[in-house]
């Protein structure tokens, strides 16, 4: 952010740039190749023309800011600072041949909350496979799951905090994956059992 505050952008502009221009344009892919990044590179300001056309058209002239057009150097050092800011993330070619390059749409943080997705799943499972009847009483089993564990306070290294879902989340989360099944006894208590 400072670097863009240096070279004269605007936070507001470049999420502007970002909302109204770059997700439109890449609207419905999960990522994009170089190619199509020179493409739109060639087309991004007469796409910005036309955005700002159809919204004076729907008569949101004055209510939306009008796209700025700009140039091709300040649209790759734009796409920079979404790669250093989290939202882009380098694809680099696989394969023998070396594959298409290009980027991911990404959140910042985004692979942290997939492992920690994940972490629950493994540790709801196997608390469930050790139990005799492989199966627990939901309210232990969801107070037992979630948690988010803090570094130590002690360690001079200054550590990420763990994040750990929520036993709610992991056990909703694998009923809707039917690797779990809900058993409600007469006196009303549920019970999470495995699926055969």
């Amino acid at each position: 952010s400072s670097t863009l505050h240096q070279r004269g952008y605007k936070v507001n502009a470049l999420h502007s740039w970002l909302t109204m221009v770059v997700l439109p344009y890449f609207s419905g892919k999960i990522w994009f190749s170089s190619g199509a990044l020179e493409s739109f590179y060639e087309n991004a300001n007469s796409f910005s023309n036309q955005r700002n056309i159809a919204s004076m058209k729907n008569g949101h002239g004055s209510d939306h800011a009008t796209i700025k057009r700009h140039t091709l150097s300040q649209m790759k050092e734009m796409i920079q600072q979404f790669v250093h800011a989290g939202l882009l993330l380098p694809r680099r070619g696989v394969g023998p041949s070396g594959g298409l390059q290009g980027y991911w749409f990404s959140l910042p943080g985004l692979g942290r909350a997939a492992k920690s997705i994940v972490d629950g799943r493994s540790n709801l499972l196997r608390r469930l496979q050790s139990s005799r009847y492989k199966e627990k009483k939901r309210s232990v089993l969801e107070h037992e799951i979630g948690r988010i564990k803090h570094p130590s306070t002690t360690t001079t290294n200054a550590k990420k905090s763990k994040i750990e879902q929520s036993g709610k989340f992991v056990v909703l989360d694998l009923l809707a994956k039917g690797w779990v099944s809900i058993h409600t006894t007469c006196t009303g208590e549920q019970f999470v059992r495995l699926t055969d």
